[in-house]
């Protein structure tokens, strides 16, 4: 059971990992796979730090309590996320439709390795939250840091696939309420469990 929640937060901790694949993929910059590891590997270590954050927590905290504060704070992150993605919309702060846009294509290029580091930071801080949130509602450390991990990788590198070869706009519109509705299905999961 602990596996499904596991890929569950992996999916939706990584929706950002996809997203800025793409945006790479669409400005045609490679992220070659020695950067790749970088930005899993320290997204991994960011995901272990959380999740043990959230353990040291549970230990001031009754157990059953700390697995329904863990998980109503998954549930506050997926309301949050998805209601800013809807008032992004109504506000048109939309990105481009003309991602796929194929007369404007710049020379390929790779990032840097300082470029993938601060790419990692950025998704290890935006990520925080919601591992200290999985860790207090019972999730467990190297399932989740592991699944963590892979999808890190197989989304930077398939988000960069999708963006060199063009995508719309519609794609990054839906990332934010498809990642919340994921963390509120996780959050009442976990719950249940």
């Amino acid at each position: 059971m602990h596996l499904i929640s596991s890929i569950l937060f992996a999916l939706s901790a990584n929706i950002d990992t996809l997203i800025v694949g793409i945006s790479y993929g669409i400005k045609k910059e490679r992220v070659p796979f020695a950067e790749n590891i970088v930005i899993s590997l320290i997204t991994f270590a960011g995901t272990i730090f959380s999740i043990y954050m959230g353990l040291q927590l549970t230990l001031f905290i009754p157990a059953s309590a700390a697995q329904r504060i863990g998980c109503i704070v998954l549930i506050i992150l997926g309301l949050y996320y998805t209601v800013k993605s809807i008032i992004e919309y109504r506000q048109g702060r939309l990105p481009p439709d003309d991602w796929d846009n194929p007369e404007a294509e710049p020379p390929d290029k790779t990032i840097s390795l300082k470029e993938a580091i601060l790419i990692a930071c950025a998704l290890t801080v935006n990520n925080m939250g919601m591992g200290i949130g999985a860790s207090i509602s019972g999730m467990k450390l190297i399932p989740t840091s592991i699944a963590t991990l892979l999808i890190c990788m197989v989304f930077l590198h398939a988000g960069n696939k999708i963006g060199r070869i063009g995508v719309s706009g519609a794609l990054k519109r839906w990332a934010g309420p498809v990642s919340g509705m994921i963390l509120i299905v996780l959050g009442l999961y976990e719950m249940l469990l």
